[in-house]
């Protein structure tokens, strides 16, 4: 799958499935913009993975971080790859229903 001039937000960028997601993606010609805590780890990533990855300091757990992050990345597709800790929280609240329903208001 081509994914040349695609964007993409992924959550949990720095490590685990977030990042071998990141990887993927930019193999295939996306821009990924990698949301994940650890800002530190986010900058090593950064740097393996060059221009195509843009690192964004994000707890997904609070709205405003999210949004900030959203606005800054662009639009595109998006992956949540955080770990149960952001269940429930104010960007993905406590149903799917709901979170489908914050998800489409952010774009």
């Amino acid at each position: 799958m081509n994914l040349n001039e695609r964007s993409a937000i992924v959550t949990g960028a720095s490590l685990g499935i977030g990042l071998s997601l990141t990887e993927a993606l930019i193999a295939r010609g996306a821009r990924v913009a990698g949301l994940a805590r650890d800002a530190g780890r986010l900058q090593k990533v950064s740097e393996r993975l060059g221009s195509a990855f843009l690192p964004l300091a994000c707890d997904v757990g609070e709205l405003s971080q999210v949004e900030r992050a959203v606005r800054s990345a662009g639009r595109g597709l998006m992956s949540t790859a955080c770990d149960t800790s952001c269940w429930p929280s104010p960007l993905f609240g406590s149903s799917r229903s709901e979170h489908r329903a914050k998800l489409t208001g952010l774009s």
